[in-house]
């Protein structure tokens, strides 16, 4: 993808409905407009785009390590959701919707590192996770007029990426 300019600039194909062949519907691309500007733009195919670590935005990935939780940050913030299976674990049986917030002090992607260690509640100088969101509350919905406490949130679909600045799922 290039603008008019000829600059090239970061997009991705993406597989909008699923397919059982995993067949790109679409391309999508960010681009700045000024009101009532239209512009230009250019798509060829080309050799596939190798990144490195250090330029991926955004990432989420299941948390094998605890079971089924779902982790996910971009270059500012991290953010899990508690699987169901914890609800039944005898280590730290946990039933809760909460949505964990880790802060970050690099725009590096850190879930990876920070699970392997597993001292995300320390800060090692890029962040930590420094609240316990299992006693912080837990997501509400309002059913019937009355508010109704939410299970664990699940995982229902995820997107692949292949570019560095999305990552894309849906909770439920």
């Amino acid at each position: 993808m290039k603008d008019s300019a000829g600059k090239e600039l970061i997009c991705q194909a993406i597989d909008n409905d699923g397919d059982e062949i995993r067949e790109f519907d679409a391309v999508i691309f960010q681009a700045d407009f000024a009101a009532n500007e239209t512009k230009t733009f250019t798509l060829s195919v080309g050799p596939k785009q190798v990144f490195a670590k250090d330029q991926y935005k955004a990432f989420g990935r299941f948390v094998r390590e605890r079971f089924d939780d779902f982790a996910w940050e971009n270059d500012l913030i991290a953010h899990r959701t508690y699987g169901k299976a914890l609800e039944t674990w005898k280590g730290e049986p946990l039933t809760s919707s909460t949505i964990d917030i880790w802060s970050k002090r690099t725009p590096k992607m850190v879930i990876n590192d920070w699970y392997l260690a597993d001292d995300y509640h320390v800060d090692h100088g890029e962040g930590a996770d420094y609240y316990s969101a299992a006693r912080a509350g837990v997501v509400v919905a309002m059913e019937f007029g009355r508010m109704a406490s939410c299970s664990p949130l699940r995982i229902s679909s995820i997107q692949t990426c292949s570019r560095t600045d999305r990552s894309e799922f849906s909770l439920s």
